[in-house]
C-alpha cells in the first residue's frame, strides 16, 4: 500500500519551498508514495506539472482572511484522506494553524520543516518565539535545510540534542550545467551579445533586498554602460522596484523576466549572480547558479554552508563599495567550470535527497 503524504503549503510564486517540492515530486517513487498538496491560491506554482504527475492540489481559504474556514477545511481534508504523514514547510512559526489542526485530527506523523533563518517583521518574530515551544508538543519530526534554519525555527536546544534532520535543498544538477550553445542562443534572443549581465533569481519580497540591488546596479552601470541587470521572479514588491528603476532612468538596462520555466537557461546568459538578501535558509537559486558555473556574490547574512564551490564570495551586507569592487573584478567566463562533482559530494543533487526522504518517510509511516 502506498504511503500517503500531504505537503503544506504551495504559494502562487516560485520560491525555494516550491522548487524543492517539485524537484522531490519529479523523482520520488510513485509506486511507493502518493503525494498531495494544499494551497491558498487557484493557480499555485508548478500547478500544471504537479497535476500531470498524478498529485492533487487542494485549495483552502487564506488563513489570514478566513482562519476558521481554513482550519475546518484542512481538518476535513486530513480526516477524509487518511494521510500517513503531514509535511509542513515553514519560514517561521508566526502561524502554526496547520500543526494545531494536525493535533486535533490525531495525525501521528507530523513533520515541521524549516526553510528560512529569520524574519523582518517584529510581531512575526515575537509570535515565532512564543510558538516555538508549542511546536514541540505537536510535531513529531523536525527537518531543516541547514543548521542556521534548524536553529532559527526550533531553537538551539533541540538542534544541539541532535533532533533535527538536515534535508538539503537539492537540485537536478544536469539541468543547470553550463552549455555554450545555450548561452549564445539565449543572449542572442534577448539582445545581450555584447552586454555584461548581472543576474538575480528570487521572489520580489522584502528580505531579498532588491532596493540595494538597484542602488548597486545604478553605480555599476555608470562605470560600465554595457552592463544589464536581469531580475527573474514575481512578488509583492515588484511594482515598487519597477517604479524605482523607472525613476532612475535605467529601464532600458533592467530586464524583468517575470516567472519563467526556463530559469536554467537564463543562468547561462548571466555573467555573475548576485544575492544581497537580509536572510535566507539555503537559497536554491544560489545552488543552481553554482551548478551553472556562475561567479556568485552573496550577502554574509546567508549561512556559509551555501559555499558549495569556490565560485562563491560572501560580502558585507549593504556595503556598496565592497559589492561594487566585487562586480568590477568579475570578468566574463566563457569556459565555465563544471561543478557537478563538488555539488554531488556535498549531497546537493536531487537523487541523494529523494533517496534520503524515501527512507525517512517509510520509517515515519510505520513508526
Amino acid at each position: 500500500m502506498k504511503i500517503k503524504i500531504l505537503h503544506c503549503l504551495l504559494s502562487q510564486n516560485i520560491g525555494g519551498i516550491e522548487t524543492f517540492l517539485i524537484n522531490v515530486l519529479r523523482r520520488i517513487d510513485k509506486n511507493d508514495f502518493y503525494i498531495d498538496f494544499i494551497s491558498e491560491c487557484e493557480t499555485p506554482a508548478y500547478n500544471d506539472e504537479i497535476r500531470s504527475l498524478g498529485s492533487n492540489i487542494y485549495q483552502l481559504p487564506p488563513r489570514r482572511k478566513h482562519p476558521l474556514q481554513h482550519r475546518k477545511m484542512l481538518y476535513k481534508l486530513i480526516h477524509e484522506n487518511n494521510y500517513n504523514i503531514i509535511h509542513v514547510h515553514k519560514n517561521s512559526l508566526a502561524d502554526i494553524s496547520a500543526f494545531t489542526v494536525c493535533k486535533r485530527a490525531r495525525v501521528k506523523s507530523v513533520i515541521a520543516h524549516s526553510h528560512s533563518s529569520s524574519t523582518l517583521t517584529k510581531i512575526f518574530h515575537l509570535l515565532h518565539l512564543v510558538n516555538r515551544k508549542k511546536i514541540r508538543r505537536i510535531a513529531k519530526y523536525y527537518f531543516a535545510c541547514n543548521e542556521l534554519a534548524g536553529r532559527w525555527l526550533f531553537g538551539n536546544k533541540l538542534y544541539n540534542e541532535g533532533n533535527i534532520t538536515i534535508v538539503s535543498n537539492a537540485i537536478d544538477i544536469d539541468r543547470f550545467a553550463f552549455c555554450q550553445k545555450t548561452r549564445d542562443n539565449v543572449r542572442r534572443a534577448l539582445g545581450l551579445q555584447d552586454n555584461f549581465v548581472i543576474g538575480h533569481v528570487g521572489r520580489f519580497i522584502s528580505n531579498k533586498n532588491h532596493e540595494f540591488l538597484i542602488k548597486l546596479f545604478l553605480i555599476a552601470h555608470k562605470i560600465n554602460p554595457s552592463s544589464v541587470l536581469m531580475l527573474v521572479g514575481e512578488g509583492e514588491v515588484k511594482t515598487k522596484i519597477e517604479k524605482l528603476v523607472l525613476q532612475n532612468g535605467i529601464s532600458d538596462s533592467v530586464i524583468f523576466t517575470g516567472e519563467r520555466n526556463d530559469v536554467s537557461e537564463l543562468y547561462q546568459a548571466m555573467d555573475v549572480f548576485v544575492l544581497p538578501s537580509f536572510y535566507e535558509g539555503m537559497p536554491v537559486a544560489a545552488i543552481e547558479a553554482q551548478a551553472a558555473g556562475l561567479p556568485c556574490l552573496l550577502s554574509n547574512s546567508i549561512s556559509n554552508e551555501i559555499a558549495l564551490t569556490s565560485l562563491v564570495k560572501q560580502l558585507e551586507m549593504n556595503n556598496l563599495d565592497i559589492w561594487l569592487d566585487a562586480i568590477k573584478n568579475t570578468k566574463k567566463i566563457e569556459n565555465r567550470e563544471n561543478c557537478n562533482k563538488r555539488i554531488i559530494e556535498e549531497r546537493y543533487d536531487i537523487s541523494s535527497t529523494v533517496s534520503k526522504l524515501e527512507q525517512l518517510y517509510r520509517s515515519f509511516a510505520y513508526d
